[in-house]
């Protein structure tokens, strides 16, 4: 073997780096949290922040002027929903829409509410729910617990003040609510995802006509508004905008170790739509990339709690991801965040009886976990059932691959 020939062992490791794809290179980075001054300065020196113009780069970003101040809101439950001051996109990524603060903190909390206390529960499926053939076609069949996660979470919240009262008088329920845990099935503590509307087959990655629950209807009503205000935005001479029927909704539960693994949203038909994505709690570091895993750049984005974004248009099918969940600690002290002033919320009044009076809770439960709902549209306009598709002699894949080409 000649000199300028490398080694047996170096060819491996030369194959092995080339296997590192630029998205998990970019998840790697930015799945960290930096550990001196200089370490942090140089990493959010690249971190793309919406919330922060002075610090975007002209060359990636472009404002976006709206037009719409004198439109109505959004009644959302006690709440109302306004349209947004500012909105951005980015110069690579065609179709891709930011709404930094979108969604105020009052209609951020009420949809944290009916997320952890009724969008988890039957018939709405999780990843808890047992997923047999048996179950598939109808979720009555599903066992129903006595008390929702959401009462048995905070039953244990409440067990667990460390105040002689509580230990005086829950120390019997503590024991039996750990006991309970074990044999309890269904907790927030396990909960990762719950979808509505039609139930995305994570086995199988495909959707079903008979499994499926009803989108609940603030959510239907939310994803439209914000549907409108994407292709008012992005096509503004196209009058009136194209119809958005929210058929399919995803909520991901977020602990603070969690990450989400670069993908592509390509197993809808109706990929002309694009997919709504509304954070609540914690913040994130999201990636976005290209059309696959080895394409660059893989663009980091602080998605800070009620930003609204969309992936539309040729970025629909873009690779995707969340590197990390950032900590309420580091939050505060490194990028500047805001505590939940819960009197200044009651004070207001935009939230529902059952929101306002579980409101501390909903705040505990947001300091350590973010949540996400995306929101999409599964099959095209005029389509009522996957079943109607093949009714047409459509080849699903073959239709897919057809979208895909006129998306890209």
């Amino acid at each position: 073997m000649s000199p300028s020939q490398p080694s047996p062992k170096n060819t491996t490791t030369t194959q092995q780096q080339t296997i590192i794809s630029a998205f998990k290179a970019a998840q790697s980075k930015y799945r960290r949290r930096p550990q001196s001054k200089l370490e942090y300065e140089s990493s959010r020196s690249t971190i793309i922040d919406f919330s922060s113009p002075q610090q975007l780069r002209e060359n990636f970003f472009q404002p976006i002027s709206n037009g719409f101040e004198n439109e109505k809101p959004l009644s959302f439950f006690s709440s109302e929903i306004t349209h947004p001051t500012q909105a951005f996109t980015l110069k690579e990524f065609p179709g891709f829409l930011y709404l930094p603060g979108a969604l105020p903190l009052s209609a951020q909390l009420e949809l944290a509410y009916w997320a952890l206390s009724n969008y988890c529960e039957l018939p709405h499926m999780t990843n808890i729910d047992s997923l047999t053939s048996d179950s598939k076609s109808s979720n009555d069949s599903l066992p129903v617990e006595a008390i929702s996660m959401w009462e048995h979470w905070k039953n244990e919240q409440s067990s667990q003040k460390n105040t002689k009262n509580a230990i005086k008088t829950k120390s019997k329920n503590h024991k039996t609510n750990s006991r309970n845990t074990k044999a309890r099935p269904k907790t927030l503590q396990r909960l990762s995802w719950s979808t509505m509307g039609y139930h995305y087959d994570w086995t199988e990655r495909s959707y079903r006509d008979d499994c499926h629950s009803t989108v609940p209807s603030p959510i239907q009503t939310m994803s439209r508004y914000y549907a409108q205000l994407y292709f008012q935005y992005m096509t503004p001479n196209q009058t009136p905008p194209p119809p958005f029927d929210p058929t399919a909704c995803i909520l991901n539960y977020y602990k603070l170790k969690s990450l989400m693994g670069g993908h592509s949203d390509n197993l809808e038909y109706a990929l002309d739509k694009p997919v709504i994505s509304l954070s609540l709690g914690l913040p994130a570091i999201f990636l976005l990339g290209g059309r696959t895993k080895e394409d660059s750049p893989v663009i980091p984005i602080l998605i800070r709690p009620g930003d609204v974004m969309f992936l539309g248009g040729k970025s629909r099918l873009r690779y995707h991801g969340m590197a990390r969940v950032i900590s309420l600690e580091e939050w505060f002290q490194d990028w500047g965040g805001k505590d939940i002033n819960i009197e200044e919320i009651q004070k207001e009044g935009k939230l529902s009886s059952h929101a306002h009076t579980d409101l501390e809770f909903v705040k505990l439960y947001l300091s350590k976990h973010r949540m996400n709902l995306n929101v999409r549209q599964v099959l095209p306009d005029g389509v009522s059932s996957i079943l109607e598709m093949d009714v047409k002699d459509v080849d699903t894949l073959e239709q897919r691959k057809k979208v895909k080409r006129n998306v890209d």
